[in-house]
């Protein structure tokens, strides 16, 4: 057998599979923690040690093969948790290996991180070997970044090593009979079957996961390079839980598993293993050429004065900056996006490959058959879907490759590629002929006689979107994608459910809750302009029915008769906005408290859901938060922030950086919504303390003391919806900063003028904070938009 293996760390640091609490190197999180605050809680006790974990668990039944065919059950939610743990502990153990990617802590050392003037107190600090737990902490987070760049590359190549049958344009246009499920058929198509060896490393199964909690990018991938097999499988559920230990979580896979991902990938089965180098084409002249996966480096024992910093200049660092040897051009990120879009173009006109983002049903998220409004395939009566590809083909094509070509006088990026856009085809001032040639309507003379549907302005902001920020053979960056999952998966960890006696009760009970929020996206749905947010409980069902895509599609489309979407990045003011809706919703669909937890967040949230005034003593509502009370009180919910509870998942939250024309139009709604939250916290925090005085400091947790542990360290944030990310990371060192997104015309992500049905819009499939219905953006209603993975589901998401 072959395990997972543990590399050498101090002996106090934290490499458990919950996170660090406080300072640089916090001990292992306890298995008494108390339980969390769901549902109705037993009272507290100790949770039972490793080796009783099993017991108290019973034992975890998962059939044979995946249940591709079944909804989440309470087996594969604990299931779900296991491999949660095991990931954690990956992070753990990876970002506080000392000397990894020869990152050392002594870099941390006050003498070396700018400790101040006073050489005698710096060269006192050296001796004593004290660390800026700041600088140690960004140490830590380098080190997991580029094991994470590292881990979707690895990714990419096990995913192309299931053979590639590429989706044809023709595929979705009146295909032949022997070509029929390979696009409308897709759903259907029959699951592979999983044994022990087929199993990837950890770090590559962590990536894999990220990307299916992605529906419809997953979808579209899979759809891309006709993985129906691995698609309708999901995770394999059995094979993955008993690779698991049941005591310690450690991975552990045969030999024969190990020498098989040898075999079929050239890559070692330990990412670190792995060169330091990655072999890249060159996107001008296509050289192969070795870079490396980042120059933050520094020997040990270096005594210069020169340091590297955290940014770097590799490919796994933010500012990659390589020289091709041959033709002399300088390879960055934004050209090997810019090559990723040529590339793609180019094998759609060669090979008639489907484009990116031009795969799926705009608004149901479904592969739905199309076909032209005549004969000629290249006629004007082009599908808005397909809008996009054609626009690619005849317009954009040329210029991208003179843009790449050594030599060119402009930086390749897809920033020009946008400019180039609006210039020629969709801006105010385009020549409309340019239009008119693409789509073949030679006949309008007129700028008014023709322009672009709303349909087709939102397909060419959804295919620009795969290109943004983006270099990878994915619809997403998954290395973002990896990040903001593992906020969740930090929090499930603290939640601490699986050393919790009634685990698989609160299994039960959150399947229960979640069927009744697939109920709610439903309506926000049929309202077109509302988001469904959920809550941490709700959301591990999520996530566990979304790793079984078939099921998943097959159930929210009998439920919301679209493919439901998760949205992997949304304002952290919306995502705030959408879980106020969706908590009154959801008490006044089902007479329940929705968040059942003692916060201040939350208790403010629940306040809000109560009427502005009663003729009649005391509402439903007033009595309902009253019994929720009582209960809390009787069960010993604890109390946020000291311990963590199932609230508000805000995984997906990113804060945006908005240029001053976006900031001119956010800024009322976020001005409203903030006072509207303050004058209700207010009323909240004066309804505990004066009509409640006896248990005023039981009902509601203080405000100002949210924190989040990053690498060891306490960090301030706003509150629980707010985003961890941008309060922890270092956007520097990310090829594409996974707490961060940009808003607003002339940024990057931004759609080109005249693809959104305004001046403005964010074309990088965020859910935005916004009043110009860019729906690309995830935004429901208004005239503007683009197709972003919100809008398409109808008011579905999170």
């Amino acid at each position: 057998m072959w395990k997972w293996k543990s590399k050498s760390h101090k002996a106090d640091e934290d490499v458990s599979g919950s996170a660090s609490s406080s300072g640089p190197a916090a001990a292992p999180a306890s298995t008494s923690a108390p339980p969390p605050a769901y549902g109705a809680v037993a009272p507290q006790r100790s949770g039972p040690g490793p080796l009783d974990l099993s017991a108290a668990l019973g034992a975890v039944s998962l059939g044979p093969t995946p249940p591709h065919g079944t909804d989440p059950t309470e087996d594969t939610c604990l299931a779900h948790l296991r491999l949660l743990t095991a990931f954690n502990r990956l992070k753990n153990e990876t970002g506080y290996r000392d000397g990894l990617w020869e990152i050392w802590d002594s870099r941390a050392k006050i003498a070396n991180a700018g400790g101040g003037n006073d050489k005698a107190a710096a060269a006192a600090a050296t001796a004593a070997g004290t660390l800026n737990p700041d600088v140690l902490v960004k140490l830590r987070e380098k080190r997991w970044a580029v094991y994470v760049g590292r881990a979707v590359d690895r990714y990419a190549v096990w995913w192309r090593s299931f053979v590639p049958d590429m989706l044809l344009e023709r595929d979705m246009v009146d295909p032949p009979e022997e070509r029929r499920d390979r696009y409308e058929g897709f759903p259907r198509s029959e699951p592979m079957v999983w044994n022990a060896d087929m199993l990837p490393p950890l770090d590559v199964l962590l990536v894999w996961h990220a990307h299916m909690l992605n529906p419809r990018i997953y979808l579209e991938d899979c759809l891309r390079y006709g993985h129906g097999a691995v698609w309708a499988a999901g995770m394999p559920w059995p094979v993955v839980n008993q690779a698991i230990s049941g005591a310690t979580f450690d991975y552990v896979v045969s030999d024969s598993c190990v020498a098989q991902w040898e075999a079929r990938t050239s890559f070692a089965w330990c990412n670190e293993d792995d060169p330091d180098t990655k072999e890249i084409r060159c996107p001008s002249c296509q050289t192969m050429v070795s870079v490396p996966w980042t120059t933050c480096g520094q020997p040990r024992d270096y005594s210069g004065t020169k340091r590297p910093g955290i940014a770097g200049e590799g490919y796994a660092d933010g500012h990659l900056t390589q020289t091709c040897p041959s033709c002399s051009v300088t390879i960055t990120h934004e050209s090997l996006r810019a090559a990723k879009f040529r590339n793609d173009i180019q094998a759609s006109v060669t090979s008639d490959h489907a484009m990116p983002g031009t795969i799926l049903d705009l608004h149901t998220g479904l592969p739905k058959p199309l076909k032209y409004d005549s004969d000629n395939s290249n006629s004007a009566g082009c599908p808005d879907q397909l809008f996009p590809a054609r626009l690619a083909r005849r317009g954009l094509l040329a210029e991208v490759v003179e843009m790449l070509k050594p030599g060119s006088k402009v930086a390749p990026s897809m920033m020009v590629v946008r400019d180039n856009m609006e210039e020629n085809f969709t801006g105010k001032f385009a020549d409309s002929k340019n239009l008119r040639e693409v789509m073949n309507r030679h006949g309008h003379k007129k700028v008014t006689d023709f322009r672009l549907s709303l349909d087709g302005r939102r397909q060419t902001r959804k295919m620009m979107s795969r290109y943004w920020e983006n270099s990878s053979p994915f619809a997403i960056d998954l290395v973002g994608c990896v990040m903001r999952q593992g906020t969740f998966t930090e929090k499930m960890c603290k939640l601490n459910w699986l050393h919790f006696p009634t685990a698989r009760n609160l299994m039960a009970d959150l399947l229960k809750k979640y069927t009744r929020f697939v109920e709610i996206i439903a309506i926000a749905a049929a309202t077109k302009d509302k988001v469904a947010v959920p809550t941490l409980d709700v959301d591990l069902a999520w996530h566990t029915h979304q790793l079984s895509p078939q099921s998943y599609f097959v159930f929210t489309l009998a439920k919301t008769s679209a493919f439901v979407d998760h949205n992997d990045k949304v304002d952290e003011d919306r995502l705030s906005t959408a879980f106020e809706w969706t908590s009154k919703t959801y008490q006044e669909k089902y007479g329940e408290v929705y968040s059942q937890c003692k916060c201040w967040y939350c208790e403010t949230v629940r306040v809000m859901a109560l009427p502005a005034t009663k003729m009649f003593g005391i509402g439903k509502e007033e009595k309902l938060l009253e019994a929720w009370h009582a209960a809390a009180k009787a069960n010993n919910v604890p109390m946020p922030p000291m311990t963590e509870s199932a609230h508000v998942s805000s995984h997906p939250a990113v804060h945006t950086n908005e240029t001053t024309a976006r900031r001119a139009t956010t800024r009322p709604i976020r001005l409203e919504y903030r006072n509207r939250l303050e004058e209700t916290h207010s009323k909240a925090r004066k309804r505990a303390t004066k009509t409640f005085k006896a248990d005023s400091d039981k009902r509601m947790g203080p405000r100002g003391e949210d924190r989040t542990s990053f690498w060891g360290k306490d960090v301030e944030v706003e509150g629980p919806w707010a985003s961890s990310l941008a309060a922890v990371t270092t956007s520097a060192m990310y090829p594409a900063p996974p707490g961060f997104a940009n808003m607003g015309p002339g940024s990057v992500g931004s759609c080109a003028t005249g693809t959104c049905g305004g001046a403005t819009g964010c074309g990088s499939e965020l859910l935005g904070m916004c009043t110009a219905g860019c729906v690309g953006s995830g935004w429901f209603g208004g005239n503007a938009g683009c197709a972003g993975m919100g809008a398409t589901s109808g008011g579905v998401m999170l």
